[in-house]
């Protein structure tokens, strides 16, 4: 349904134990402190979020209160309750705080002891950047672990950062290296065994597939859209038996898996079976307090309301998301979510809210594709690498303009009246009250002007609203015809106009208005009925007072009294 799907959250493998921490004068303390991680890693297994949050931060407190040193086994400890803390605050989606608390880490990590460690708070800080949209440090932070994998010698630590670095490159926009990568750790997953290694190079080869499917589809090209989407569903199908067999079970492997498949499902327009799984993945994040994940599944339901035709039911789902967000506004999630509403609200007939989502998805787009830009800009050193990033750019500035023209067509839609063309209420609204701001500033001349056809009530009655129609549709002409090309005309609705005549004092702007009048009284209506007579009403407000409401208050009644007076006249407000 949009440009942009969330790559939904991966995790590192739950531990089989604690750490391997040698004893210290103060055994006792610190065995107390050994028995809560014991706790954390079976809260971690277990799924249990907000208690493992609990034990971290009372663990933590347990090993402050211990010792007044920083020997290296409390060190060691330190790091081990962090890294768990880490882990909970990102399936939980607390990216913010997940963040803070790496940054503590990398500062208790910088020795060589702690290497393996700090390579795993590395991968973190990397995946958490590109889910905050910080390509840049994302990138920064996949490199360093994939370096400090590569001087450690470990199959495992690279296969993770392999990972992790193939999703950096996918958040930057190069989804060829992405896969590259991603395929590559996926080989050396399936050299160590499989497992949790394996599942999550199989999500974020996923993801990204999904990825470039949707920007196959936007781009207009069908037969790559559906290559790439076959290529998710496959990575999606691999996912759940791997996601089934990890040792132990853990349910955030089950949430992505049935997520991501229920997903791939969704954009081939298989409902029904989209909704097997999306719907058991999504009880089992609310289960466990997986708040973003819940949020992410959500938002895939409503999608999928919509595409059963169901738009209002998606408009409300969506309206209720956008208003418990909590997160960063550029983010993925909230991107998807902005353009299903600019969908939904299309689909609606809702054009006013259509088009602020439109706007808020694109100022999104823009300040991704730009951060996009900017990382590879540092990347690309070669001059064909450059060359590449030169068609990337003219790429996604061509596909900016697409969208801003989407945009200003809605909002011309948005702002104008579908009978007579002319302007609508909206437009008064937000367009008004700065021009006569702006001319209250330069204190130059303005004249607002109400003009009401006379018994048209009538006209309706005795020749059908047909004929009614067209006599508005003319005036409209008429009005054009007879004002000048910076003024500004709106229909208020049925048969009331206004009209704002800007750097135009009293005495111009009453030649203007009789001149619209004798122009509706001698205009041929016969020719839409025989008998049809027209005349016009007009009360005219001059500043000052620079206040739209007053100059429309002012108006009206000299309207008012023009009708009073026998109607077909000019009136001044006093």
């Amino acid at each position: 349904m949009a440009d942009e799907v969330p790559v939904v959250m991966t995790c590192d493998a739950p531990d089989s134990g604690g750490p391997d921490v040698a004893p210290c004068p103060e055994a006792g303390a610190l065995a107390e402190v050994d028995a809560r991680i014991e706790k954390i890693l079976a809260a971690r297994v277990g799924m249990q979020l907000a208690q493992g949050l609990e034990l971290t931060r009372t663990a933590g407190d347990l090993l402050d209160a211990c010792t007044d040193g920083e020997p290296s086994e409390v060190r060691m400890r330190r790091v081990e309750i962090g890294r768990q803390r880490f882990y909970f605050l990102y399936v939980s989606g607390n990216l913010r705080d997940g963040m803070a608390l790496g940054h503590e880490l990398l500062g208790l990590t910088d020795r060589p002891d702690l290497a393996v460690m700090r390579c795993h708070v590395l991968r973190g800080m990397g995946l958490n950047c590109v889910l905050l949209g910080d390509f840049d440090n994302g990138l920064r932070f996949g490199m360093e672990a994939f370096e400090l994998a590569q001087s450690l010698d470990d199959p495992s630590l690279l296969c993770d950062a392999l990972g992790a670095l193939g999703e950096c490159f996918k958040g930057i926009g190069d989804s060829k290296q992405s896969e590259r990568l991603l395929l590559e750790a996926l080989v050396q997953a399936r050299r160590l065994n499989g497992g949790f290694q394996e599942f999550a190079a199989l999500t974020a080869l996923c993801a990204m597939a999904i990825d470039s499917f949707l920007r196959y589809r936007d781009m207009g090209r069908p037969q790559e859209a559906s290559d790439t989407l076959q290529r998710a569903l496959g990575y999606a199908r691999e996912m759940w038996p791997a996601a089934q067999f990890v040792d132990p079970p853990n349910d955030v492997l089950m949430v992505v898996a049935q997520g991501n498949l229920g997903l791939v499902l969704l954009y081939l327009g298989l409902t029904d079976e989209a909704r097997e799984m999306l719907l058991p993945s999504l009880e089992r994040a609310q289960s466990r307090g997986m708040a973003a994940h819940a949020w992410y599944g959500r938002c895939a339901l409503a999608e999928l309301q919509m595409r059963e035709g169901h738009w209002q039911e998606g408009h409300d789902s969506l309206t209720a998301l956008l208003a418990e967000h909590q997160g960063d506004e550029g983010g993925s999630g909230i991107r998807r979510l902005r353009h299903a509403l600019y969908l939904c609200c299309k689909e609606l007939g809702l054009l006013g809210e259509a088009l602020s989502h439109l706007e808020a998805y694109q100022q999104h787009e823009s300040s991704r594709i730009s951060a996009q830009l900017e990382v590879q800009s540092r990347l690309f050193v070669s001059r064909f690498e450059a060359e590449q990033a030169r068609r990337q750019a003219e790429r996604a500035e061509s596909e900016l303009i697409k969208q801003q023209q989407r945009t200003q067509d809605l909002e011309r839609v948005a702002h104008t009246d579908p009978l007579t063309g002319l302007g609508n209420r909206r437009l008064l609204e937000t367009l008004l009250p700065s021009l006569i701001g702006q001319a209250g500033l330069q204190q130059q001349p303005m004249t607002l002007a109400m003009l009401d056809l006379d018994h048209f009530k009538g006209v309706n009655d005795r020749f059908g609203h047909a004929v009614g129609d067209q006599v508005l549709v003319r005036l409209a002409q008429m009005l054009r015809d007879n004002v000048r090309a910076h003024d500004h005309l709106v229909r208020m609705g049925g048969e009331e106009f206004l009209v704002l005549l800007t750097s135009t004092g009293p005495e111009l702007a009453h030649q203007i208005c009789e001149r619209l009048r004798v122009a509706v009284q001698r205009h041929d209506w016969e020719s839409l009925h025989p008998q049809l007579r027209v005349t016009l009403s007009l009360g005219m407000a001059s500043a000052p007072l620079y206040d739209m409401v007053a100059l429309t208050e002012r108006a009206d009644a000299a309207l008012y009294r023009a009708k009073r007076e026998g109607r077909n006249r000019v009136c001044l407000a006093p």
